[in-house]
């Protein structure tokens, strides 16, 4: 790969391997430069992603979703809601946390403002201070009542190269997956796509431009093949991002405030109509937007849904060290935390933030003027340079409303978000608009106050996330014939069959659309458990083991789209003091927390899976199937279908209609 360029025309030249037969690309030969560029995708905030996709290139502007919408809201607010005048930069341009990594980059997508820095206009006079003030936004106030304005730039600072070595060559696969360059990932790439005609293979070489880039972010988001779309395809077909929620790790130690928030909802179809809460709701909602891609994809522990986004940041983890420039770096990438200075005091998602540079304020002045004025990384006092002062920075927090409080939006005000994640003030006349596109009755409509967390759900309403089905249905009895359905029900229905009785009777007790049911003598003897003391259990897991009994499946249920059971997941503990018990050779493992290891201390330290087999359900992606009304399942076909209408005695197909209802949680 070479660059080249003049002026802004820079672009990079890429060698493609490319199937000729089927016009698909099997892998780029890379080097550095585009390397880096793609891993400084995962870097980009949402809401720069969310401004850089917008934008028409040669695959004109994409929408993402909620996120888009969420974007757009903010645009929309108005100044007088946000705390400060420099919130709705911060959320609309929100900065990179590794900025000075990408600064260097040949070609950098990101066209947010890099950071300044300000001190006092009045400066001759303050750094007689032994601290100065300094501001990354202009016009903030100082101590001394004037504004930071005079602009400061560093000098002599540590410069960053990018993430990867210059020596590193790298093949990237279609999927935009980075692999060490060798022979055996060549050949392993080949044989994957069932190529044994090598001279069905050709190669070429194409120009990236900074616009191409940009496309290429789009179609990481929504496509598996985002090389072919971008590089060979005429009119790459851009398709929203299939998402679905995975409710994020919580292995991180920080302590996380619950959000309390009123949902109104349908009752009907459980459909949501809007959530309302006060500012500490629409600063996280709206703080989303700061979130680095990486970190998002670290949450959802690698399961985002978002067309190649996942496979990026598992390449990304799984490069050798040795292939960054330092091993700080890929450290960095891996735990990807927010831009200095943009995290909230009570932020419900934990992430953690980058650390903010240290710079000290270097100056000299000669009769009443400033000569030399500059931010350096080192401590340069020197008692003997009566000429220069040296001061440290006293950085002004851009987003703090008082000591303990960190917000963007304005106190004492209601905000609204849709189901689409637009974000307002509360108006009675946009509500009842709200309501009316429903196409609902007030009747319909039921208020619920929960709390939002890292893992807390509106008890008694069903998640965003639903199923759609197709029912056909005979008019004259309102009777469902048959569903025509995928992968994603079939394997919810097939996941009846794995849970264990316990598990059964605690869902079917909870108070869903239908009211709670009992199952005879499976739920006197759950609840025989429940009122069991512990004196009477060998062990204190042995109750949980009863009340919440693992599913056998759990592995293959854990990526369904609806999943209803709500047994917490396995997780595995070692020795407290482990550093010193894995030198016997074997480690001692339980499956429960606070077990005694053979060393007599606890068994409390977590230790979590990485590298294993993930399994996608039970059944074939792009299977289809019909599901009869007694919920039999078979594979879909002409004939199947006419054999269910016969059997109900169905003449006349003008009785049949289809409607098409959304599955959520409760009515699964």
């Amino acid at each position: 790969m070479k660059a080249s360029g003049i002026g802004e025309q820079f672009q990079l030249s890429l060698k493609l391997m490319v199937h000729q037969e089927t016009n698909k690309v099997l892998f780029a030969e890379v080097g550095k430069d585009f390397v880096d560029v793609l891993i400084s995708f995962l870097t980009l905030p949402l809401g720069t992603i969310a401004r850089l996709v917008a934008k028409d290139c040669d695959m004109g502007p994409l929408k993402i979703a909620s996120l888009s919408s969420l974007y757009e809201s903010v645009s929309n607010l108005g100044d007088e809601y946000m705390w400060k005048d420099t919130c709705k930069k911060m959320l609309l341009q929100p900065r990179n946390p590794m900025e000075d990594y990408c600064r260097s980059l040949k070609l950098n997508v990101d066209d947010t403002d890099p950071t300044k820095y300000y001190v006092c206009k009045n400066f001759l006079e303050c750094q007689r201070a032994p601290f100065v003030m300094c501001s990354t936004f202009k016009n903030k106030a100082c101590s001394c009542g004037n504004l930071l304005e005079k602009q400061i730039s560093p000098k002599n600072c540590i410069s960053f190269d990018g993430f990867v070595k210059n020596s590193s060559c790298f093949m990237v696969t279609d999927d935009l997956c980075l692999l060490p360059m060798s022979l055996d990932a060549m050949f392993s790439i080949i044989k994957k796509m069932g190529i044994e005609d090598m001279s069905s293979l050709k190669e070429i070489v194409v120009d990236v431009t900074k616009n191409k880039l940009i496309d290429l972010l789009k179609c990481l988001l929504v496509s598996k093949t985002p090389f072919t779309d971008v590089f060979l395809r005429k009119k790459p077909c851009l398709q929203k991002p299939d998402c679905k929620i995975v409710c994020p790790s919580d292995s991180s130690e920080e302590q996380c405030t619950p959000v309390k928030v009123k949902l109104m909802y349908q009752k009907s179809d459980g459909k949501i109509v809007c959530a309302q809460g006060k500012e500490d709701f629409a600063n996280f909602l709206l703080s989303i937007l700061t979130f680095p891609l990486g970190a998002v994809v670290r949450l959802l522990q690698g399961n985002s849904s978002m067309g190649s986004v996942d496979g990026l940041y598992k390449s990304v983890v799984d490069l050798n060290e040795d292939l960054f420039n330092t091993k700080e770096v890929k450290a960095k990438l891996v735990d990807l935390g927010l831009a200095p200075q943009f995290k909230l005091c009570d932020q419900v998602i934990p992430i953690s933030e980058i650390k903010a540079p240290e710079y000290y304020c270097v100056s000299k002045s000669s009769k009443s003027r400033i000569t030399e004025l500059y931010l350096t990384s080192g401590n340069l006092n020197n008692p003997h340079d009566l000429y220069r002062t040296f001061n440290y920075l006293d950085m002004v927090d851009p987003i703090s409303q008082n000591e303990s409080t960190k917000g963007f939006v304005r106190e004492a005000i209601v905000y609204v978000a849709t189901d689409n994640l637009v974000v307002s003030p509360i108006s009675s006349i946009s509500a009842i608009s709200l309501i009316n596109s429903m196409n609902t009755t007030l009747g319909d409509i039921e208020e619920k106050e929960f709390n939002i967390g890292l893992r807390e759900e509106a008890s008694g309403i069903v998640e965003k996330d639903q199923l759609s089905l197709k029912l056909m249905v005979h008019k004259e009895t309102n009777k469902v014939l048959f569903a025509e359905v995928g992968k994603d029900f079939v394997d919810v229905l097939i996941s009846f069959l794995t849970l264990p009785l316990g598990t059964i009777d605690r869902l079917v007790a909870k108070q869903s659309d239908m009211g709670p049911i009992r199952i005879a003598s499976v739920s006197s003897l759950y609840e025989s458990v429940e009122e069991l003391y512990d004196d009477y259990m060998l062990t204190d897991s042995c109750m949980v083991m009863l009340l919440h009994p693992k599913n056998p499946m759990e592995d293959y249920c854990r990526s369904l789209k609806l999943n209803v059971d709500d047994t917490d997941p396995t997780n595995y503990y070692v020795c407290n003091n482990l550093l010193q018990c894995q030198n016997g050779g074997s480690v001692m493992c339980s499956t429960f927390k606070s077990k005694k290891c053979s060393c007599g201390k606890l068994l409390g330290n977590q230790i979590f899976l990485k590298g294993y087999d993930s399994f996608e359900g039970f059944v074939k992606e792009n299977s289809c199937f019909l599901v009869t009304d007694d919920l039999c399942i078979l594979p879909m076909s002409l004939d199947t279908m006419v054999s269910i209408i016969k059997k109900m005695g169905i003449e006349d197909i003008s009785t049949l209609k289809e409607i098409e209802v959304g599955v959520t949680k409760n009515k699964v």
